[in-house]
């Protein structure tokens, strides 16, 4: 559900930019146009998937003026808040998650353009919002159990055993919560376990999760970034909580996740 081609937060700074100094003129094809002018997009698709995204952040509003055209005119207007993305369980089922979740399971938190690019936009109720990326779900998942004891860690870890991250987004954005060191460990706790040739609990279980952790890293290793887990990262927090995991329990999360364990 994420971006396939991956935007661009200095882009949407520029868009954002662009609004603010039309000011009243500030309609989608006038945005284009300046877009255009200015060299930051030329592609009316891609102006309209950034405005969308930004509006459902909140980032921008949008007025319907009356002009004289068939259709009544929609100007930008730049907000001035900071965006809103959302996370929780629901949002992770947008990215495969097969845990159940409540209804109440999904919330909004302060981001910034970065966090909305990496985004995507969805219905809910009757509005749209920003779902956060894969990433920013996990990190928010594991920070929520460090501070309240969600029991949410092996939901984290079943996620970055049976699935492909953007590691060098995930760690960076980590290490400014303070959850970098956290995150390193389990994903060095995951590489030991599933890198054993070794039977370690239930064996379908084992098998599964072995296959999808080790094709994460091959695709880490491809690009270099693999060298990231190693690094010592930044904060303790979450750290004693990962550190609390046994393997049985990463084991049944991933498990879990694949279906092979109830």
């Amino acid at each position: 559900m994420s971006n396939s081609k991956r935007l661009n937060p200095t882009l949407a700074a520029q868009l954002l930019r662009i609004v603010e100094d039309l000011g009243p003129e500030a309609c989608f094809r006038t945005v284009w146009l300046e877009a255009r002018k200015r060299g930051v997009l030329s592609w009316n698709r891609s102006v309209r998937k950034y405005l969308d995204l930004l509006l459902a952040a909140g980032s921008l509003s949008v007025k319907r003026v009356r002009v004289k055209a068939p259709r009544p005119k929609e100007a930008y207007k730049v907000t001035g808040r900071k965006p809103v993305v959302f996370v929780g369980l629901r949002c992770l089922q947008d990215y495969g998650l097969a845990w159940e979740a409540g209804e109440g399971e999904i919330q909004s938190i302060v981001s910034d353009l970065e966090g909305v690019v990496r985004g995507h936009a969805r219905r809910l109720g009757s509005r749209t919002i920003v779902v956060a990326s894969l990433e920013d779900c996990l990190i928010h998942e594991l920070l929520q159990d460090a501070k309240r004891g969600t029991g949410h860690a092996e939901l984290v870890a079943s996620i970055l055993a049976t699935r492909t991250v953007d590691l060098p987004y995930l760690l960076r954005r980590a290490d400014r919560l303070g959850l970098g060191r956290a995150f390193r460990l389990l994903l060095r706790r995951l590489e030991r376990l599933f890198g054993s040739r070794s039977k370690v609990g239930d064996l379908a279980s084992f098998m599964s999760a072995r296959e999808k952790f080790l094709r994460a890293m091959r695709n880490y290793a491809s690009s270099g970034v693999d060298k990231l887990i190693e690094e010592e990262g930044r904060g303790t927090l979450a750290l004693r909580l990962v550190k609390s995991l046994s393997d049985e329990d990463l084991l049944a999360a991933a498990g879990k996740q694949l279906g092979a364990r109830g």
